[in-house]
């Protein structure tokens, strides 16, 4: 691994913008509200917390009732209460799907002393971020910070209204930013925000990393007739040996692609290992030493696995796949089926010169000039 690791240490927090009362919306709110910051929260839909400023949090990481400054599904009216200006920290929860609407409604409000942690599923969201706001004409010098997650901070639960509950950190999370500069202005912004999350210096091997569609989607379509039924299903806990490997064989495969890209990434058990601290000669194991796993029942196929995972994780991997001359006949078959099965949305797919911005992150949105050359080649 090419990776830097700079440990972020504590330090005292102030206000946040936290976006998306989902699950992981609603963890980092309380988590941060626990360390007595300020907590704004954006959501697309009305919540109770809106009219309550309350909320709870129930699990073993920062239990107990929380303040919250302001809730609302206005993102002006969140301006307004802050001054005028958007939260300088923020912190955006969502799916790969939503990360250019998300952009789109934060272009008028964003300057270069925002920074902005991306905690999504989708391969490459902080690009694909930057990306639209140089679309919407959002000049270089007005570019916020942005860094994406490798994984979620957290083992969570939340019901979307305003109750989370915090199971536990993971053991090892890491993030990257898209520049130098950038880096350093998130390192500055959320000193100590985590105490569980390491910054690295490739945006490129940290979404290359990425093993959330790798283990979703297998799972998901092996369990589909129950699933379709709309019978409730936990595909960790019903998982075999054989699916299982089957997820291991595709895992193989985003291995050889960052391996033909120049990266030795981890593999998907070693991935458990560092976020979980489980342990084991197969991955069948490592999903059984993972207690959260024991609430996660889907209902219906209506999934994120599959209407977030495929069109943003699995279908970008796949097209840089392309690129780097590597087959990859099970991500394929995964993609293939999946589509044939439910109606999903058009995928996000990456050009040689995508991944030239990405291998060069010194040199992106470097120059006016190739920040112009990079919004006209923005069509996502």
């Amino acid at each position: 691994m090419d990776f830097v690791i700079t440990k972020i240490v504590n330090k005292p927090a102030k206000s946040y913008l936290v976006v998306g009362a989902g699950n992981i919306g609603l963890a980092a709110a309380a988590f941060l509200a626990d360390q007595g910051a300020e907590i704004f929260i954006y959501t697309r839909r009305e919540i109770a917390i809106a009219k309550t400023k309350t909320l709870y949090s129930t699990g073993a990481i920062a239990p107990g009732t929380h303040a919250i400054a302001e809730c609302s599904t206005n993102l002006a009216t969140l301006v307004e209460k802050n001054g005028g200006t958007l939260p300088r920290k923020v912190i955006i929860g969502c799916r790969g799907n939503d990360v250019e609407d998300l952009a789109i409604r934060f272009a008028p409000f964003v300057e270069a002393e925002t920074s902005i942690l991306l905690i999504c599923s989708g391969r490459f969201a902080g690009l694909i971020f930057l990306k639209t706001l140089l679309r919407l004409g959002v000049k270089q010098n007005r570019l916020p910070a942005v860094a994406d997650f490798h994984v979620s901070p957290f083992v969570s639960r939340g019901n979307s209204n305003d109750q989370v509950n915090i199971i536990a950190l993971k053991n090892e999370v890491n993030i990257a930013a898209q520049t130098p500069r950038m880096t350093e202005q998130i390192l500055q912004d959320f000193q100590g925000t985590f105490r569980n999350i390491s910054v690295v210096k490739s945006s490129l091997e940290l979404n290359l990393q990425k093993c959330d569609e790798i283990v979703h989607i297998p799972l998901i379509l092996t369990g589909w007739i129950n699933l379709e039924a709309k019978e409730g299903h936990n595909i960790y806990r019903t998982a075999t040996h054989n699916t299982a490997e089957m997820v291991v064989r595709l895992d193989r495969e985003r291995l050889a692609v960052g391996k033909a890209l120049g990266f030795e990434l981890w593999d998907i058990c070693t991935d458990y290992h560092k976020i979980y601290g489980t342990s084991g000669s197969s991955l069948l194991e490592h999903f059984r030493q993972v207690p959260a796993y024991d609430a996660a029942t889907i209902q219906n196929p209506q999934h994120r696995f599959l209407f977030e995972d495929v069109p943003c994780s699995a279908e970008p991997l796949q097209s840089l796949a392309r690129i780097a001359q590597v087959k990859t006949p099970l991500l394929d078959a995964c993609i293939t089926f999946s589509r044939s099965l439910v109606d999903l949305s058009p995928a996000w797919t990456f050009s040689a010169e995508d991944l030239d911005i990405l291998r060069e992150t010194s040199e992106v949105l470097k120059t006016t000039a190739n920040a112009e050359k990079i919004a006209e080649k923005s069509e996502v």
